[in-house]
């Protein structure tokens, strides 16, 4: 019986631990986004005055 319960407290853990990854990454990805549209809008604002 605690060997069965160490086993689920160990798979929760791991699966926590994933899932906070999964998330970082996530955000990373977003920040990401968001940095290239800055870019982006910015590079446009560029060649709209060189027009």
């Amino acid at each position: 019986m605690q060997a069965e319960l160490a086993r689920t407290r160990l798979a929760l853990a791991q699966e926590e631990s994933a899932r906070l990854a999964l998330q970082k990454t996530a955000d990373e990805a977003a920040a990401e986004v968001t940095r290239l549209r800055t870019e982006l809008s910015f590079l446009r604002g560029q060649g709209a005055k060189r027009r």
